[in-house]
């Protein structure tokens, strides 16, 4: 199976760290981590409302498809996408915008839906 897409992180990670100092002052990494929160939010939802995150045709079949050992059972597979994921669809292959919706094809299969923007 081909690798996931590695696109930078959309929103940072909490800081396994001390949040607060012994005086109750936020730490240097809890600014730095409010600061990355903040910043990714306000590109992400901005005042024209959500930004649908960029993919490839390929990188958003990879999405979809891929799976992981179930951990209740490893010997089943559990698909990692979440059903009503929204991407933006970016190739030169395809010049026409599009829009991609992941949704469940009834038996727990994402299938993937596309919305051409006119």
């Amino acid at each position: 199976m081909a690798a996931l897409p590695t696109n930078p992180i959309i929103i940072p990670n909490l800081p396994i760290g001390r949040i607060v100092d012994d005086d109750g002052n936020p730490t240097d990494e809890e600014l730095i981590f409010r600061q990355q929160l903040i910043s990714s939010l306000q590109r992400v939802i901005g005042a024209e409302g959500l930004v649908a995150p960029s993919q490839t045709a390929v990188d958003i079949a990879t999405i979809a498809t891929h799976q992981v050992p179930d951990p209740s059972n490893p010997a089943n597979s559990v698909y990692t996408v979440d059903f009503g994921t929204i991407l933006y669809e970016v190739d030169a292959a395809t010049p026409e915008t599009t829009m991609k919706v992941i949704v469940d094809d009834g038996t727990g299969v994402p299938v993937i839906k596309t919305f051409t923007l006119t």
